[in-house]
């Protein structure tokens, strides 16, 4: 029975390899790796790119989704304990961009963007940078 769903959990993510939001996918993460924009705004950037919908938990369990870097989760079953197993299909993206990708989201400092706002707009390059005083 494992192997059965091991076998179309790969099949499913071998063909995600080829679909044309695959390349989208593989953004999402890259960007999210920068730890520039937020998961939300990610999204919303997608959306506008799309021209549809996707909803901000569809989107963060994509995020998390451990299929995307070649493993697949196996349950607990009976006596077994869980694990992750290597999956037959070639990985979307790297174990350590999955890995970066998991430490930005869990809230782990980014060297990348040290203690300043996450940027919103293009029109205000300086925020997050200018204080008032007072």
């Amino acid at each position: 029975m494992k192997f059965n769903v091991l076998f179309f959990l790969s099949l499913l993510v071998f063909c995600s390899c080829f679909d044309p939001k695959a390349e989208k996918k593989k953004w999402a993460f890259t960007e999210m790796s920068k730890g520039v924009y937020s998961a939300s705004q990610i999204m919303d950037m997608m959306n506008r790119k799309e021209g549809r919908s996707v909803k901000i938990s569809a989107f963060l369990a994509g995020l998390r989704n451990p299929a995307y870097c070649g493993k697949i989760y196996m349950e607990q079953f009976n006596e077994e304990a869980a694990y992750f197993v290597k999956s037959i299909h070639e990985p979307l993206i790297s174990e350590e961009l999955f890995e970066k990708v998991q430490c930005i989201m869990d809230g782990n400092v980014n060297s990348a963007r040290p203690n300043v706002k996450v940027l919103s707009d293009d029109n205000l390059p300086l925020r997050g940078f200018l204080v008032c005083p007072d």
